[in-house]
């Protein structure tokens, strides 16, 4: 989630949240043993336990990752590179970070697909430094389910919450893709109150994962986030880099797990 600063203090400060809201999926938590901390993405076909709807993101986020983005930053020392692209109708812009990680293609999706609250709590500090605590609140399916996470901003600026669902799925052998857009959960209602956090939203967000075939992958991060508030789109999209960096931070997290092995 983006880092924040401000020029007013007192107009940046806190206010009212906006935007189309997707009501939670209304299935039942699971209980079977594959929530329990293991993933079954690997042992389900492509599509398998996907939506319409599922589809339909799927599509649109292919789309946006593979459109027309303009090269921001990119490394000296590795292939890790920074785009931003404009979304139509939307004011705030799309940013995608990329760059290969030393890791298999199983290993990585078990990483980003967390099925108990201590993997969550570990994933999200690896590669989100706001991250600040959150749960799982529905084990959907074994390829659906609901998070709820709470992020750090520098005062005097509120906090920020966000509840969202997330799909994660193979799409062939060889590439999976971990997607998450905003929902509301009768768990985590929103709240208004002046010291209470306020409630972001993702329009999308994901990782596309993809095997190269020597053991390392290309990992591809795509994010749109209005962290609302009174908080311009200007200035939002002025600091949203950041958000790029998480896809160099997994590489960095698996980078030093293979050194201390």
């Amino acid at each position: 989630i983006h880092r924040f600063f401000c020029l007013d203090p007192l107009f940046f400060l806190h206010g009212p949240a906006s935007g189309i809201k997707l009501q939670a999926d209304k299935r039942e938590p699971l209980l079977g043993a594959s929530t329990m901390g293991e993933s079954q993405v690997f042992q389900l076909a492509p599509e398998d336990l996907r939506t319409d709807e599922d589809n339909a993101r799927i599509a649109q986020f292919m789309l946006w990752m593979n459109g027309g983005c303009t090269l921001q930053k990119k490394s000296k020392n590795s292939d890790f590179k920074v785009y931003y692209q404009s979304v139509e109708g939307n004011p705030i812009i799309l940013i995608k970070g990329e760059c290969t990680v030393l890791a298999e293609l199983e290993e990585l999706v078990e990483f980003l697909n967390p099925r108990t609250e201590e993997q969550t709590s570990t994933m999200m500090k690896a590669t989100d430094t706001m991250y600040t605590g959150g749960r799982i609140v529905a084990l959907l399916d074994d390829k659906h389910k609901i998070l709820y996470g709470t992020f750090k901003v520098p005062n005097p600026i509120s906090d920020r919450d966000f509840v969202w669902k997330e799909l994660s799925t193979m799409l062939d052998d060889n590439s999976a893709l971990v997607l998450g857009e905003s929902v509301e959960h009768p768990d985590h209602p929103e709240k208004k109150g002046m010291l209470d956090y306020v409630r972001g939203k993702i329009f999308s967000s994901g990782y596309h994962v993809k095997a190269n075939g020597d053991g390392s992958c290309f990992v591809t991060y795509l994010v749109s986030v209005d962290p609302q508030g009174w908080l311009p789109p200007m200035i939002t999209n002025l600091l949203a880099a950041d958000q790029a960096e998480n896809v160099k931070r997994l590489r960095n997290h698996f980078a030093a797990k293979r050194a201390g092995s």
